[in-house]
Formats: C-alpha cells, sequence, structure tokens
C-alpha cells in the first residue's frame, strides 16, 4: 500500500479546518437575530458570526451537512445548542475570542458528525472529559491553536468509548511544550492512525508517548522543536511495539547544512515506506546522503531548493516508487532520477519562464507510470523527446510554455491515459491530425487555456479512439463543431465552460456516447430547443454562471414544448447546479422561475396566440358567412345594387340648383297606390276624387294599370320606379297582409337612401292615409319609422271635414315647383 502524503495530508487537513470555498457560490440565505447574524451558502456550507452574538442562535436551521460558528462572541456552548444540526456531519467552532466552556452534553445528539475542529479559540484552556460523549460517527477531531498549556488539557476527553471510529488527530499549532506518556492512554486500543503536531511548539515527546496507539501509521511533527535524539528514541520504541508505522513527516525540520545520518540509519530500519522531507536545504543529493532504506517506496523532496541529484544518488533505495521533486531549482532530470523502480515522478516548477529550457531524458525509466513536468519552461517536443516510456498513463504539461509539438511526438506513448496541456499558447498550426497519433489508449484530455478559437481540422482527435473526457475550457470557442462529435464515439464527458459559445439551433449529440455536458459561464441568454433535446439525452450538465435571461418565449415555452418525462429529466439536471436568472426583478434559479411562472407564460403564450389569430379567424368566418349569404341572397343582392344605383342618381339630382320645375315628363304616373283588397271601395272613391278633379292626378293601381309578374320585387320595383310618389292606404288589413308589407317596403326602401348629410329626408315621395285606428302590436318596426317619419293623412268619416282631408291629399301629391 503507498500512503501518498502529499494527498492524504492535505485532505485531511481540508476536512478538518473546513467545509468549503466561497468561490462559486451564487446564492445564499441570511438570519439575523439577538446579534447572531447566520449565513446560509446552499450546497455548501452555513456560517452563524459576530462578536456581539454572546448565545448560540439555536433557532437557527439550515439544510446543509456543514456548519461553522465563527467570530462570535460566544462564551459557552451548552446542551442543547445543536439539537437543530443532528443532521450535519462537519461543524467548525473556530476564532471565538471569548469561548471558555464547552459544556458536557453540548454534542451528544450529533451522532452523524465526521469532522470537528475546535480551533483558535484562545481562551478555551481545557476540555471537560465528557465533553466529546456521543460522537459515535466521529472521524477526524482537529484541537488547533487553543488556550491548551497541556497535552492532558484535552487529551483527557480522547476517550474511545466516546469516539470509536476516530482516526485522525489534527493537534498543529499547540502551545504545548511536551507529550507526556500517558497524554493518551485513554485511546488504548483505538483505531487512530494519524497525529499531525506540525507547527507546534513541541519541544519533547515521551518515547512511549505512542505505545498505546497500535494502530498508528502516519504521524508528523513538521515545523516542531524536537530534536533528532529525541526522534530516534521514539521510532525505536515504535518498531520495539511492533507499531507498523508508515509514514514520517520531518518537514521544515531543519536539514539545512548536514545531513541527519543517524536517524536516516534508524528510519531505515523500521517499517517506515514514505518519508517526507519537504521544505529542508539539501542542495545537492550525493551518493552518500541517504543510507539504506529498504522499505521506503515513497520520497518527498519538495521546496527543499535542490540544485541537482548525482547519479547513484538513490541507489540506496531499490524499492523506491514514488519519488516528489516539486519546488526545486533543478533545470532538467537529473541523472540520479534514473531508477528502473520508479513508477511516479512529480518534477514540476522547477524552471521558471525566463530560466533556460527544461531538458530531459528517460533512459532507465521504462516502468514510469506517472509523470509530471507542469510550469516548468519545456517550450518544444519533438520526436524522440518522450522516448523510453512505454508504460507511462498519466503525463502533464500543464503551463510548460509549450510552442511547438511536432507530428508523432505521443507515437510512443501507446499505454497513456492522462494528458495535460492545459494553458500553452498552442500556434492554431499545431493542430493537425498527426498531433495525437499513437495515444489509442488516451482517455483524458485536457487543453485548458491554450487560446483556441477554432481546429482548423476536425481529424485531429480522430486518433483517439478511447478518450472519454475532453477538458477544453477557458478557451475562445464560439461553436462545436458537429463532426467533432462525431468523431469521438466513446466520449463521455465534455467540458466547454468559460468559452464564447453560442447557442445552437441544430443538434449536436446525436447518436454520441456524452454523458456529461459543462458549458457554464459561457454567453448563453437562453436555452434554444436543440439544447434542450440534447440535454435530455445527457447525465450530467453543467450550465451555471450564464446570463440566462428568465422570459416566457426564451426559457418556458422551448422547455415547455418537450415531452412532460424530458422537461422532468431537464428540470432535474438543471437543479444539480442552480443555475440562476440574470433578470434584476428575480434571483430564483432557471428551475425556480420556471415552475412558478409555467401557469402564467402558458396562459401569456395563449392570449398572444389569440391576439394574432382572432382578427383572421374573424375575418375568415367573416368571409364565409359573406360568401354564404351572396349564394343564397343572391338574387337580393342584385336588388339592394340596383336600389344603391337608384338613390345615387337621385342624390345627385338633389344637388342640382333646384331653380326649375320638377317635370311630370319624368314619370308616368303621378303615384304608385298600394293597399289591402278589403279596402278596396275606399280606393275607387280615392281613384275618382284625384283623377277626376284638378290638378287631375294620375294613378298607377294594381289591377287596373299594371300585373304582378314572376319576380315580385322586379314587378313591383319597375312600377314604383314609373311613379313619383308611392301613396299606401294604411289600415289594419293593410297591416296585417304579408303582401302589403312586402310592397310597402319595396316601394318605399328605394326611397330611404335619400337623406342629407345630417341624416333628415330630403324628399316628400311617401304618402300614407291611414283608415281608422291601428293595432300597434300589429304594426312592424318599418312600419312605425315610416309613419313617423313621412307625410300621413288621417280619413275621417265626417263629411264636413273630408273636403280638408282631399285638399290635403291633392297638395301632398301635386308636382310642386322646387325653391
Amino acid at each position: 500500500m503507498l500512503f501518498l502524503t502529499t494527498l492524504i495530508f492535505p485532505l485531511l487537513i481540508h476536512l478538518g479546518a473546513s467545509c468549503g470555498s466561497d468561490e462559486g457560490l451564487m446564492k445564499q440565505k441570511n438570519f439575523y437575530r439577538d446579534q447572531c447574524k447566520c449565513r446560509e451558502y446552499v450546497g455548501s456550507y452555513a456560517i452563524c458570526y459576530n462578536f456581539r452574538c454572546q448565545n448560540f442562535p439555536k433557532y437557527f436551521q439550515t439544510s446543509v451537512k456543514c456548519f461553522k460558528i465563527s467570530g462570535s462572541g460566544i462564551r459557552d456552548f451548552l446542551p442543547g445548542d445543536f439539537e437543530n444540526l443532528a443532521h450535519i456531519t462537519k461543524l467548525h467552532i473556530e476564532n471565538n475570542i471569548a469561548l471558555k466552556t464547552i459544556q458536557p452534553g453540548t454534542f451528544k445528539k450529533l451522532y452523524k458528525l465526521a469532522t470537528l475542529s475546535i480551533s483558535f479559540n484562545p481562551q478555551l484552556m481545557s476540555l471537560n472529559e465528557d465533553v466529546f460523549r456521543g460522537l459515535y460517527s466521529l472521524v477526524s477531531l482537529q484541537l488547533s491553536n487553543n488556550g491548551f498549556n497541556e497535552i492532558k488539557d484535552f487529551s483527557t476527553a480522547l476517550k474511545v468509548s466516546f469516539m470509536p471510529m476516530l482516526t485522525t488527530i489534527i493537534l498543529t499549532e499547540l502551545h504545548c511544550s511536551r507529550v507526556e506518556e500517558d497524554d493518551f492512554a485513554y485511546l488504548s486500543g483505538s483505531k487512530v492512525r494519524n497525529i499531525f503536531f506540525d507547527g507546534s511548539q513541541i519541544n519533547y515527546i515521551h518515547p512511549d508517548a505512542f505505545i498505546n496507539l497500535k494502530g498508528l501509521r502516519n504521524l508528523s511533527v513538521s515545523d516542531t522543536l524536537v530534536e533528532e535524539p529525541n526522534v530516534i528514541e521514539i521510532l525505536q520504541k515504535i518498531k520495539k511495539n511492533k507499531i507498523p508505522l508508515m509514514s514520517l513527516k520531518l518537514k521544515l525540520w531543519g536539514n539545512k547544512t548536514r545531513v541527519p545520518h543517524q536517524l536516516f540509519n534508524v528510519i531505515g530500519n523500521t517499517t517506515i515506506t514514505e518519508l517526507i522531507l519537504n521544505e529542508n536545504q539539501f542542495d545537492i543529493i550525493e551518493q552518500d546522503t541517504f543510507p539504506k532504506m529498504l522499505n521506503i517506496n515513497t520520497l518527498i523532496l519538495e521546496e527543499s531548493k535542490i540544485t541537482d541529484i548525482k547519479e547513484n544518488a538513490l541507489i540506496n533505495f531499490p524499492n523506491l516508487k514514488q519519488l516528489y521533486l516539486k519546488e526545486n531549482k533543478m533545470v532538467g532530470i537529473p541523472l540520479g532520477v534514473s531508477i528502473r523502480t520508479l513508477e511516479v515522478l512529480d518534477i514540476s516548477r522547477n524552471t521558471k519562464p525566463e530560466s533556460s529550457c527544461f531538458t530531459f531524458k528517460f533512459d532507465n525509466m521504462a516502468s514510469l507510470k506517472i509523470l509530471d513536468l507542469s510550469y516548468n519552461n519545456i517550450i518544444r517536443i519533438y520526436n524522440r523527446t518522450l522516448h523510453g516510456l512505454p508504460n507511462l498513463k498519466k503525463l502533464n504539461l500543464f503551463q510548460t510554455n509549450i510552442l511547438l509539438i511536432s507530428n508523432n511526438s505521443f507515437k510512443e506513448l501507446r499505454s497513456l491515459e492522462y494528458l495535460d496541456l492545459g494553458d500553452n499558447d498552442f500556434p492554431q498550426i499545431s493542430w493537425v491530425k498527426n498531433t495525437f497519433t499513437g495515444l489509442i489508449k488516451l482517455k483524458y484530455l485536457s487543453l485548458e487555456k491554450c487560446k483556441i478559437k477554432f481546429f482548423p481540422s476536425n481529424d485531429i482527435f480522430e486518433n483517439l479512439v478511447s478518450l472519454q473526457t475532453l477538458n477544453l475550457r477557458n478557451n475562445f470557442l464560439v461553436e462545436i463543431p458537429q463532426d467533432l462529435m462525431i468523431s469521438m464515439s466513446k466520449m463521455k464527458v465534455l467540458d466547454l465552460a468559460n468559452n464564447r459559445l453560442k447557442p445552437w439551433q441544430e443538434r449536436l449529440f446525436i447518436n454520441t456516447a456524452v454523458e456529461n455536458l459543462i458549458i457554464s459561464r459561457n454567453p448563453f441568454t437562453h436555452l434554444t430547443k436543440a439544447m434542450l433535446q440534447d440535454i435530455a439525452d445527457l447525465k450530467v450538465v453543467d450550465v451555471s454562471n450564464n446570463p440566462f435571461h428568465c422570459e416566457c418565449d426564451q426559457l418556458i415555452q422551448p422547455i415547455h414544448s418537450l415531452t412532460d418525462e424530458r422537461i422532468n429529466h431537464i428540470l432535474s439536471l438543471l437543479n444539480q447546479t442552480n443555475s440562476f436568472c440574470i433578470s434584476p426583478e428575480t434571483d430564483n434559479t432557471i428551475v425556480e422561475y420556471y415552475r412558478s411562472n409555467l401557469e402564467r407564460c402558458s396562459r401569456e403564450r395563449i392570449i398572444k396566440i389569440l391576439r394574432h389569430t382572432a382578427p383572421l379567424l374573424i375575418c375568415g368566418f367573416l368571409l364565409l358567412t359573406i360568401s354564404f349569404v351572396s349564394y343564397n341572397y343572391r338574387s337580393h343582392i342584385r336588388y339592394w345594387i340596383f336600389l344603391l344605383k337608384l338613390s345615387t342618381l337621385r342624390r345627385n339630382q338633389l344637388n342640382k340648383k333646384r331653380d326649375f320645375i320638377e317635370r311630370r315628363i319624368n314619370y308616368i304616373y303621378d303615384a304608385i297606390v298600394s293597399y289591402s283588397n278589403e279596402d278596396r271601395n275606399f280606393v275607387i272613391r280615392l281613384v275618382n276624387m284625384l283623377e277626376s278633379y284638378d290638378p287631375f292626378l294620375k294613378l298607377s293601381v294594381y289591377g287596373r294599370d299594371f300585373e304582378i309578374e314572376t319576380n315580385v320585387s322586379e314587378s313591383v320595383l319597375k312600377w314604383a320606379a314609373r311613379s313619383r310618389k308611392t301613396l299606401l292606404v294604411i289600415s289594419n288589413s293593410y297591416i296585417n297582409s304579408e303582401w302589403c308589407a312586402w310592397e310597402a317596403a319595396i316601394a318605399e326602401n328605394h326611397r330611404l337612401f335619400l337623406e342629407n348629410e345630417r341624416g333628415e329626408c330630403v324628399n316628400d315621395s311617401l304618402v300614407m292615409i291611414q283608415l281608422g285606428s291601428i293595432s300597434g302590436c300589429s304594426i312592424s318596426p318599418m312600419m312605425k319609422y315610416l309613419m313617423k317619419t313621412r307625410i300621413l293623412l288621417q280619413w275621417e268619416p265626417e263629411e264636413n271635414k273630408q273636403n280638408l282631408f282631399w285638399e290635403k291629399l291633392r297638395n301632398a301629391l301635386r308636382p310642386r315647383l322646387n325653391n
């Protein structure tokens, strides 16, 4: 088993000191009460703070699993303070300058808590021996830089019965000067594997201090005052008690001008497999620097100002597999690194851009699997540069100032699975088909921050038949070539974050293996239907930090046009990354906006459709109605057209100067008589009185002067047109006669158009005689209108009034002069 402390230790520190970074957080919830300010960063952690906050805010609730109480004025933590936080897995009580006590029972309900940090609380002088009762799931405990003067101020609380799962104790920056023999006595039989004293003021550790920790695997006394003889005694006791210690960290341990040969000899005879000597000053590693160390398989010499490793300098490490030389001062791979057994070599950050070109050969390194050359000044990679690495699986060339990659430079790396070429300013001509020839097993390729605007040819990835992840983030790409997707049939992850992509209108991910698409931090203002259809086929998608305009047409309508199954899947994917609207009136995520505005947008869409289609529908309906009416009443329409022409002609006549006498020659008859047969006797007398006496009028009377032809309307209209006026004899029998009503309407309608601009009748061509009283309920609206607006004479049965009647009638019918 390889204990890579460069990976393990930072991870443990991260678990013990932080819940997560604020970077990238897009939404937070604030809460203020009793001087305590609490804030939740959604999906990350929650924190309560403020120096005026003197009591823990038990009322604050959060759904996140990491909680911090930091920078407060709380003096005491009491039982029940964390009752609302029983679900959390990480708790940080840090930087509380007034904190003095944590009472037993404070943590008793935190059954799920895995990481606890009580650090940087200067007035916290001790911990009660029962304070950790109930932390059955606790894995990592950090007690850094508090007010403890002795280890026993807190070690009596370190009991296996309270914390049976505890594996890591971080005691960095302690003010204690000694670690006594029984300080960890209560941890006998525990699962503790890791103890870190980094940066503490300890100058002595009792050799028997760790003999009860039978599972101890990793020990760090970096940057402490412990001296070489003390460490030797500790290691000898550990070996004697058969404790299988595997990693020893001596970072910043004071090796400046001399090499601790005696200590190295002791280490060589222990079970230690990983030796960490970071930030010591070795300058040059000679052949006699290290004694025989048969068990060491991992040697870490980072930031040690090494300029060279002489040939055979590491010959005493026959089983060395991992060598970390990060941030030294070498200008190339030294001869002493050429070790047949070496599998991992990290020699990153040695040369700077202004330095000479970093040189390297890989003779006798056929076992190398991981090579990190990042942040060196390499500039060029030729055909034979990477010769001799047939088993290499991972190669990191990030920010190596490469300006030239010759064709077939990687052709011998047929086992390579991971290649990072990020942050190199390659010219566009670098991207040709042969660039990646030979990389038939490559699964991960990073071209991040390479200032790529486009690929001159889409076949540059054609040889990457096993590629699963392509990282193109932080470039200048505007579009995703469709052929690019087709050429990489096995690609599952495509990272295009922070580019200049435009929304695509045609689908790109049809029949591809892509499952994870990252398109965050692009100038997308909306998601097209094609994009949504592509997203619906994915398992993971990140569209966060795009300037989305949450509007009905640009967001809800494209989503709503899909099937319910696809909509639910898309909303689930979008909800994972909390993609927010940039609209000033809302801070909702896309999903929240969709769900809260779907109904409103649906109504608005219907209204918008109706607003555009209603006029068309109305016009269509009217057109159909007009067509139907025109066909079925075509004869009547011809009649109305005739009336219109007639009225137009007469209106023109009325506008002429009235300086002439109406000429009778224009008409054959002075009036046409319309009557009911039941009033025939009165009509005979009427005709006699009007035609036999001055002014000798001529009347058109049905039966005497004309007969009804086949077309009733045409017949009546023809005889009415030959008569200057129309005379209606109105009685109850006339009103109840359908024929008379029709005859009256035809006779009069062609005269109704004769009105002036004020709607007033301009002629008296219709004259009516009323015989007796008439029932009002029988009179049609048309007849009522005519009786009110035209000349109406009442027949009087009394003889003395009849002369006046006939005089009025003759005056109404006689031709008269126009003024």
